[in-house]
């Protein structure tokens, strides 16, 4: 029988492979910016509200080397 895509073991290998290979950042956003940034990254065709966040953060440092 297949592995469950949920099983106990799927999430603890996802959970190493995340660990290993990502750093995470937690931001904290105003009441309601959280669904206006999804709606956003959807209408846009981001892949996620991550994928706009990276995307933007790539962009303006771009800029803001371009700049100096």
């Amino acid at each position: 029988m297949s592995e469950n895509k949920n099983s106990k073991a799927r999430i603890a290998a996802n959970n190493r492979y995340n660990e290993k290979t990502y750093d995470r950042i937690n931001i904290a956003v105003k009441k309601g910016d959280k669904e206006r940034y999804r709606k956003h990254s959807q209408k846009y065709g981001y892949n996620s509200v991550n994928d706009f966040a990276v995307k933007s953060m790539e962009h303006q440092i771009e800029k803001d080397i371009s700049e100096e």
